[in-house]
């Protein structure tokens, strides 16, 4: 019913001139979207363990950050750190840099500076935490590439073609 509803929304939404075109695929990557959660329409219970899941990675970023920062000699509530942590992740998918480089670390600085952490710590803790990321993706890729479970790629069908 939800889902529904919101597709007659999103109809009437599409039909306004302002968003007729779609310069930056904006509408592509919003219907991508629905059709992906509608795909899960019958699938409730896997939606909300996939949420859960990330629910519990979140906290766990944001805890690590904390140790982090502690481990730099910043003290500051955790508080800030599940305010500011989802707002600087968010800003960092904005594509207006190679992997949000320069966009994250002056998040940080903007928002970890009001909180009274001193630009240079601050910056120290983007830094430090990116490095941490690229390690420990670096190392589940290593897991996935070696991964026997792995299907094969799918090659297109030549189509007696030379």
């Amino acid at each position: 019913i939800v889902l529904g509803s919101n597709a007659s929304f999103v109809r009437r939404l599409s039909k306004l001139p302002l968003l007729r075109s779609d310069p930056m695929g904006l509408r592509r990557h919003a219907r991508s979207f629905y059709f992906s959660l509608h795909d899960f329409r019958h699938k409730k219970a896997t939606l909300v363990a996939m949420m859960a899941i990330s629910l519990v990675y979140q906290i766990v970023q944001i805890f690590s950050i904390y140790f982090l920062a502690l481990s730099l000699g910043i003290q500051l509530s955790v508080l800030y750190y599940f305010i500011f942590i989802p707002v600087i992740m968010t800003v960092s998918m904005i594509p207006i840099s190679l992997n949000g480089l320069g966009v994250r670390e002056g998040a940080w600085v903007l928002l970890f500076g009001q909180a009274g952490v001193s630009s240079t710590e601050a910056f120290s803790m983007s830094i430090l935490m990116l490095l941490v990321m690229t390690a420990t993706s670096l190392f589940g890729g290593v897991f996935y590439l070696f991964d026997r479970i792995l299907p094969e790629p799918q090659t297109k069908p030549d189509h007696g073609q030379s």
